[in-house]
């Protein structure tokens, strides 16, 4: 596999503790899409999961992108580490193209872990609400290539505001005494 002009090589399946998805992309690595704990039972699993307040943010029903720079090209990927045109054919519609800037000039090896739902999304039958009359994105989380973590969320949020891209919506910090209000 070649991205733009740069040799990459791409898990297909897990392989000696590697999880499928991950993409080395000449001497760095694009971390796998990172898998994160389902809750089922709102009130069991925030129970289960959590001690403290915790953010909540709207789950985006879409498609998975990871975007970050090859040289100096954008790039998205989807889960498995496959190039997505889609998302490369309309990226500047999607992202600001000086929001990406600032965004990589700030973390030149920031990865957006992204959501694209809407009409016309390839990828899904059925259009979430979300989308309004287009395919829309929704940034989630940041990564950095070589990395296995997720951005703090207060590293996160500056990062990404102040670049200007967007994110997906927040319903607020709720804590255990708080589930109806989060339930409703």
């Amino acid at each position: 596999l070649t991205l733009e002009g740069t040799e990459c090589v791409r898990l297909t399946a897990d392989w000696h503790g590697l999880p499928r998805g991950l993409l080395r992309v000449g001497d760095r690595v694009l971390p796998d899409y990172p898998h994160i704990a389902r809750i089922f039972s709102l009130e069991a699993g925030i129970r289960t999961n959590f001690s403290g307040g915790f953010h909540v943010e709207e789950k985006i029903d879409g498609y998975n992108v990871r975007i970050f720079r090859a040289g100096k090209t954008t790039v998205a990927v989807t889960r498995s580490g496959r190039p997505c045109p889609f998302t490369m054919d309309r990226l500047e519609e999607l992202i600001d193209p000086a929001a990406l800037e600032r965004f990589f000039t700030e973390l030149p090896d920031g990865v957006l872990c992204a959501e694209i739902a809407g009409p016309g999304n390839p990828y899904m039958d059925i259009a979430s609400p979300r989308g309004g009359d287009d395919v829309r994105l929704f940034v989630f989380d940041v990564l950095r290539l070589d990395g296995d973590a997720f951005l703090a969320l207060a590293e996160r949020d500056r990062r990404l505001e102040g670049a200007g891209i967007p994110q997906a919506p927040r319903l607020g910090t709720f804590s255990l005494d708080r589930v109806d209000e989060l339930k409703a």
